[in-house]
């Protein structure tokens, strides 16, 4: 039985777990990240990814995305197992947050006899409940749902609608820039050109350069100047064209880390919506509804496929039926006839004369009660009644 001395004060004596507290309590923001990603089986060059980019806190890992990292530097494997990872620790926090706040408080003493905590569910986390370091986890845990229920600004404050999560990551505050009633001023406002993925510069060309005649010399020849291919015009692409243009700006999009694997589908929508508009409207008031929604998604980040009914109002037009005009020289007429009932040659009685070596006409006179070998317009009597379309 090992010896404890009998002079050691209540308030010394160790409470449960307080040396615990305090070595969790040394540790810095980027040890419990690289505590955490070894416990999620993630690598050391994935860890290290992750606190090079900024996540080098609990509290910055929670805002993860899986397109915040380059796919380049990071293989799939990894790429899966941290989403994975990053889904199951944060996903289930969003419940109860007050209550949390007050259960855990930054300022209160880690020697402090701790008040009873919810059971958390840890094992949906991918760590061993048997194990003592999760105790670790359920701290660091408990403190970031604490510090983000009561931050400023945070998208946890946000309503959420009943039966789905409130909004979080990336594209939250993009999502309500959208949905400002002031966005098209503020647009409007801001002149600056934007980088987007135009489809215009998707259009294949033959590549040949175009040539100019600029002008012509003395001798007989001329100056020609060449120049590069001519970028198309909105109005002078067919659907074919914009449908490949479409699918190189897609895998431009997922080559670049834009868009992530979960919202092709999104993409394919608005892809479908577009040839929906096509079956109805102009086609190049449809194109041109198209190059301003991919503006306008490049700035505010919203989802592919969300519907803009003010683009839709100001650019697209309905199709126009053409009225049908018919040149009135071709214009059928019947032939003129003879009393015997067989038809005139028109070409015989017009000046050119009919060069044909077997008419089927009647060469002859189509004057009234003429019938002579001669065409109209030698008549003797000069009474020529031109008939039309001569």
């Amino acid at each position: 039985m090992p010896y404890r001395s009998s002079k050691m004060s209540i308030n010394a004596e160790p409470t449960p777990g307080s040396s615990r507290h305090m070595e969790e309590h040394e540790l810095s923001d980027e040890d419990r990240v690289r505590i955490w990603g070894k416990r999620m089986k993630l690598s050391d060059v994935t860890i290290k990814l992750l606190i090079t980019h900024g996540f080098d806190s609990m509290e910055a890992l929670s805002q993860y995305a899986p397109e915040d990292l380059p796919k380049q530097k990071i293989t799939i494997g990894q790429a899966k197992l941290l989403n994975s990872a990053v889904r199951k620790t944060f996903s289930d926090k969003t419940t109860d947050i007050a209550v949390c706040s007050e259960e855990t408080d930054a300022d209160t003493p880690f020697n402090t006899q701790p008040q009873p905590q919810p059971e958390m569910d840890v094992a949906a986390a991918g760590v061993d409940q048997v194990n003592q370091d999760d105790v670790f986890i359920q701290t660091v845990l408990r403190q970031l749902e604490s510090g983000q229920g009561t931050r400023t600004g945070s998208t946890r404050n946000i309503p959420a609608t009943h039966g789905a999560p409130p909004p979080t990551g990336k594209g939250t505050a993009c999502t309500l820039s959208w949905q400002d009633p002031q966005i098209y001023l503020k647009n409007a406002a801001n002149p600056k050109r934007q980088n987007f993925y135009d489809i215009l510069d998707f259009v294949n060309s033959d590549g040949s350069p175009t040539e100019e005649v600029v002008s012509g010399l003395p001798n007989g020849q001329s100056l020609v100047l060449k120049t590069g291919p001519q970028k198309f015009k909105i109005e002078n692409i067919s659907q074919n064209q914009w449908s490949m243009a479409n699918l190189a700006i897609l895998y431009k999009l997922v080559e670049d880390g834009a868009l992530a694997q979960d919202q092709i589908f999104d993409y394919l929508s608005y892809t479908y919506k577009v040839f929906q508009l096509l079956a109805s409207f102009d086609q190049t008031s449809v194109f041109l509804v198209d190059r301003e929604y991919r503006r306008l998604q490049n700035t505010h980040n919203f989802r592919w496929g969300t519907d803009i009914p003010h683009l839709q109002t100001v650019h697209l037009k309905h199709r126009t039926s053409k009225p049908n005009v018919t040149n009135p020289a071709s214009k059928a007429y019947p032939n003129p006839k003879t009393p015997q009932g067989v038809e005139i040659c028109r070409l015989f009685n017009s000046r050119k004369g009919c060069w044909l070596h077997s008419c089927k006409y009647e060469h002859v006179c189509f004057v009234k009660n003429c019938g002579q070998k001669h065409p109209a317009f030698s008549h003797p009597h000069g009474d020529v009644a031109k008939p039309k379309n001569l």
